[in-house]
């Protein structure tokens, strides 16, 4: 089980970066659960997973995800990355539309039956704020 889960964490973020919303619904239980901390989201089942991805791929259309590493057991996985992107709107009250952005973070998942049951998404806004704009960095 453990191989199964580490080719599925090899196959999740080319589906996200091909903003392949059904394929990536594909890798998720049922009643999962997508948190992002960060941005104060937790998203639980399909429905609610889809709408998260949706709100992505809009505030982000040339979204792109890289994994620098990872790997899954029978139950846990974590995954190291890198996202690029451009975005489209406002962030934290400022029109950051047109303006590209790098930032990196962690995944932790958890398995069963062979798919993702919960995703939890853990990185650093800071860098993120100061690339749009919305802050300045500390000197």
């Amino acid at each position: 089980m453990a191989h199964d889960n580490e080719k599925l964490l090899a196959e999740y973020p080319s589906a996200w970066s091909a903003h392949d919303m059904e394929k990536i619904k594909s890798f998720f239980n049922e009643d999962c659960i997508y948190e992002d901390p960060t941005l104060g989201v937790q998203k639980k089942g399909k429905d609610g997973l889809m709408e998260f991805i949706s709100d992505i791929f809009e505030m982000q259309p040339d979204f792109h995800i890289e994994y620098q590493h990872y790997f899954a057991t029978d139950m846990h996985g974590a995954a190291v990355w890198t996202i690029t992107n451009t975005w489209n709107g406002e962030f934290h009250g400022v029109d950051c539309t047109g303006k590209k952005a790098k930032f990196s973070g962690v995944t932790l998942f958890e398995f069963k039956n062979g798919k993702i049951s919960r995703n939890t998404d853990y990185w650093d806004l800071t860098p993120l704020l100061v690339q749009l704009g919305v802050t300045l960095r500390n000197r």
